[in-house]
């Protein structure tokens, strides 16, 4: 998911196409938290003596993935919940289809950087309303800009 189809959804802009990778989801804040903390980490940590084999000790990858398609993480989800919980969201955001369920028939495991974080990764609900929120403070903050957004002018998000 992207900040910007929040953003769209919030001017009235149609509802993203369901893809797979539109399944999957992370906080940005989660995701600044975890450089930070891997680059903090020291090569001694107990969390990196998992690796027996010595070349995957210098060179780690972690895959960051808050939520997945067995949590429901789709455009429609999106839709559903800015319409649901976000003030005003049901006279801005499209209806959609509220009832489509876009399962994906997978998931991801990211237990390794979930160990390293040590706390819950930032829910969807939760980062798709701080997000709304902080969009809604900038443009009521914005001299140029309007709330709520009008006729699904979104070339605000590209300047």
């Amino acid at each position: 998911m992207r900040v910007k189809d929040i953003y769209d959804l919030l001017c009235g802009g149609t509802i993203p196409e369901f893809l797979p990778i539109r399944g999957t989801f992370v906080d940005v804040r989660d995701v600044a938290d975890m450089v930070l903390r891997t680059m903090e980490m020291r090569p001694d940590a107990p969390m990196l003596k998992d690796l027996e084999d010595p070349a995957l000790q210098k060179v780690k990858r972690y895959l960051l993935v808050g939520d997945s398609g067995r949590n429901r993480v789709s455009p429609q989800a999106m839709a559903n919940l800015l319409r649901r919980d976000f003030e005003g969201g049901d006279k801005l955001v499209q209806r959609g289809n509220p009832q489509a369920d876009f399962l994906v028939p997978w998931q991801f495991c990211s237990e390794r950087a979930a160990n390293i974080r040590g706390e819950p990764w930032t829910g969807f609900e939760k980062s798709v309303l701080d997000s709304a929120r902080a969009i809604r403070d900038l443009v009521q903050a914005s001299d140029n800009l309007a709330w709520p957004p009008q006729g699904g002018n979104t070339d605000a998000l590209d300047r």
